[in-house]
């Protein structure tokens, strides 16, 4: 018989960051967060494949803008999770986000958006015991918004996109 390996992992990202200045009356925050269940077949559970939840979440104000502007999404899709070494120390991973739905207030306009995503990332993390890791990585997404359906129920499909390159904070565990 051949032999059958067989393990999972839990991986969670986050990115909080929060700008402001009272020179031109500049407020700008932002929050990421990331939660993957992946499963590998593999020996030695380098390959991961799984699904990821993501939530996205800006605002902005500036002198030359009247209202705070927003944005407001969750997305899910699979992701592919890539261990370099044995030691499970260097990682990349690919995402394929599909479902992105949220909100998006623009101009004091509410509006319901709908699109797909990409994120790719890179990092290092340490092993603090058998299961646990904690990290850093260095992230690159993309949000495309293909549907907008404004106040007044109409629907647009505008071609716009989001992208951001990001550092976050990561966390692992590993079961067998």
């Amino acid at each position: 018989m051949a032999p059958c390996y067989g393990a999972w992992t839990i991986h969670f990202s986050n990115n909080f960051s929060t700008e402001g200045d009272d020179v031109d009356n500049f407020d700008y925050g932002k929050m990421d967060n990331a939660v993957f269940i992946g499963a590998s077949l593999t020996d030695g559970g380098k390959l991961y494949v799984g699904w990821t939840y993501m939530m996205l979440s800006r605002n902005y104000k500036s002198d030359a803008v009247t209202n705070k502007d927003e944005i407001s999404t969750t997305q899910m899709g699979p992701k592919f999770l890539w261990y370099l070494n044995d030691g499970k120390n260097i990682f990349l991973s690919a995402n394929w986000l599909p479902f992105a739905k949220g909100e998006r207030k623009r101009g004091g306009n509410s509006e319901d958006i709908d699109g797909s995503g990409l994120h790719f990332a890179l990092g290092y993390q340490m092993k603090i015991n058998r299961k646990f890791y904690v990290g850093a990585s260095f992230n690159y997404h993309s949000l495309s918004v293909s549907e907008v359906v404004d106040s007044g129920n109409n629907l647009t499909e505008p071609s716009q996109s989001y992208t951001s390159m990001i550092p976050m904070i990561d966390l692992s565990f590993h079961f067998k």
